[in-house]
């Protein structure tokens, strides 16, 4: 019975998961072209990255954190993009970017195979959504991956994010850290 509950966030908060590389062909819908992100796009990489905090503001997520733009903005401006094992890939339909996802080494973590890429910030824009984009982004940033001599991929996301829950587990990622910690009232 409490299962429910700690699923909305009173307890179960985030979600770590590991998946290894397997291949899958999955391509873009035709009027979207996947492509390795450039300088350009970094610049704009913190405006579509916001979709992610918006998304989480909603119920059942209650995550209104602040969040410093200037600062976010900042870090992806600063972003190696020649830092060894990094990829950054972006899509686009006509000309305008409605999705990233990005690859990166790790610093070594307990439960990480030591081959195992970081994946972080992939979003699609709301609009865009349930067209089989983040799939193909998954799918291309996949096979970076394998080419970059990755072994395994990690991702994590806010358990209260019911798209991400769903998305990533249907991706064939396996939950491996959960963090149980749910502070309500808290002044």
């Amino acid at each position: 019975a409490l299962d429910p509950w700690y699923r909305l966030g009173f307890a179960h908060m985030h979600v770590e998961a590991l998946r290894p590389l397997t291949m899958e062909r999955r391509t873009a819908p035709p009027d979207v072209v996947l492509r390795l992100g450039r300088r350009d796009d970094l610049e704009a990489a913190e405006a579509l990255d916001l979709e992610i905090f918006r998304i989480q503001e909603r119920s059942p997520s209650f995550a209104r954190l602040p969040l410093n733009r200037g600062a976010r903005r900042d870090e992806w401006i600063e972003m190696a993009r020649d830092e060894d094992g990094l990829r950054y890939l972006v899509a686009e339909r006509d000309g305008k970017r409605v999705g990233h996802t990005l690859i990166y080494r790790p610093e070594p973590v307990l439960g990480y195979p030591p081959d195992a890429a970081h994946l972080a910030s992939t979003v699609v824009l709301e609009t865009e959504r349930g067209r089989g984009i983040g799939k193909a982004l998954l799918a291309e940033i996949l096979r970076l991956a394998r080419e970059a001599g990755y072994g395994s991929v990690v991702t994590n996301w806010r358990m209260t994010n019911l798209s991400a829950s769903r998305f990533w587990t249907a991706q064939g990622f396996q939950p491996i850290y959960h963090r149980l910690q749910r502070v309500v009232g808290a002044a």
